[in-house]
């Protein structure tokens, strides 16, 4: 039972892999054409980017000068003793002032995410 549940691991990762891949084909395929949806027979990819907000982790020294901060400027509280989620959604809304979002951009990284869903395809034949 263990061998069989270790060899379908192995082969979800290799899945994984080559779904990873396709993602990465189409997203560049799209980009070079200019599209956002891709259509194929059936079904259709559609492509978004998103932007999406690293905070240092737990423990490391950037994250506890961010905390430092934030407590400096009055608004760990705000962000309920330093919840992460909340302070990305401060940020991604820019909810406070532009200087104080500035002061707390150095300490986070912002990156572009992109994603691709699959739908069926509404074509009339």
């Amino acid at each position: 039972m263990d061998d069989k549940k270790k060899s379908y691991k192995v082969k979800i990762e290799e899945i994984d892999e080559e779904l990873e891949e396709i993602k990465e084909a189409v997203i560049k395929y799209a980009g070079n054409i200019g599209v956002e949806v891709v259509i194929g027979s059936d079904h259709k990819l559609k492509i978004t980017s998103s932007e999406k907000i690293n905070v240092p982790g737990k423990g490391t020294k950037e994250r506890e000068s961010l905390i430092e901060l934030l407590s400096q400027l009055n608004r760990l509280e705000e962000v309920s003793a330093f919840d992460v989620a909340e302070l990305k959604k401060v940020i991604k809304e820019e909810k406070w002032d532009s200087v104080i979002l500035d002061e707390i951009k150095k300490f986070v990284e912002i990156e572009t995410v992109k994603s691709v869903r699959l739908s069926k395809s509404k074509r009339e034949d």
